[in-house]
């Protein structure tokens, strides 16, 4: 359809205005740019971690591969969606560009000798020390579309190894625990309320 071709050019045209620095012109300065400055991305904004390394950004061979090591995640879980988060918008606005076909966004953490997570302290201030261990990483590659409204991109998350797949499945799991219940029953007020009495 006609129209179908329009939407589409009219969606991408507004985000390639938006983010204009890696749809038109990629390299190891732009990428650099804009994991320094952040990425517009959907009606908000993302922001990368501040230790970061662009290890490829080449119109030539057409990737984009970035490492980023992560200090400020709470859990596995938050770890994975921040990630996700900041993955998605590198790669659709380096995706964008017609001559980038993959975006690689490697993620790190800094672990201490037991193998603990660090993070900063001080809302920043202090940063966390220890060694790098990588956790995942997220692939994104495009392919050419036999339709010209439809954009062919695929994700696949590697390198994530068996405690982290656990940790956050068991994350997943408490989250989707407290949702399905998440009041109290009249009985479980009542027998509190016979242990402390009314206050």
């Amino acid at each position: 359809d006609d129209y179908d071709k329009e939407d589409a050019h009219n969606l991408e045209e507004r985000v390639t205005n938006r983010t204009a620095n890696l749809s038109e012109s990629v390299s190891v300065d732009t990428v650099s740019t804009a994991l320094k400055g952040g990425l517009e991305w959907g009606n908000g904004f993302t922001q990368f971690p501040r230790d970061f390394t662009v290890d490829e950004a080449s119109e030539k061979t057409g990737v984009v591969e970035v490492s980023v090591v992560d200090t400020d995640f709470r859990n596995e879980l938050e770890l994975l969606s921040n990630s996700q988060i900041q993955a998605s918008a590198l790669a659709t606005n380096a995706l964008l560009n017609e001559k980038i076909n993959r975006v690689v966004y490697n993620v790190y953490a800094l672990v201490d000798e037991s193998g603990a997570f660090q993070h900063d302290s001080l809302f920043g201030f202090i940063p966390a020390r220890g060694a790098r261990r990588a956790m995942l990483t997220f692939v994104w590659t495009k392919s050419q579309s036999s339709v010209p409204a439809n954009i062919d991109w695929e994700l696949k998350i590697i390198g994530m190894d068996d405690d982290l797949a656990e940790a956050i499945q068991e994350q997943v799991n408490s989250v989707s625990s407290l949702t399905e219940n998440p009041g109290a029953s009249q009985a479980e007020i009542d027998e509190e309320q016979s242990l402390f009495g009314d206050v």
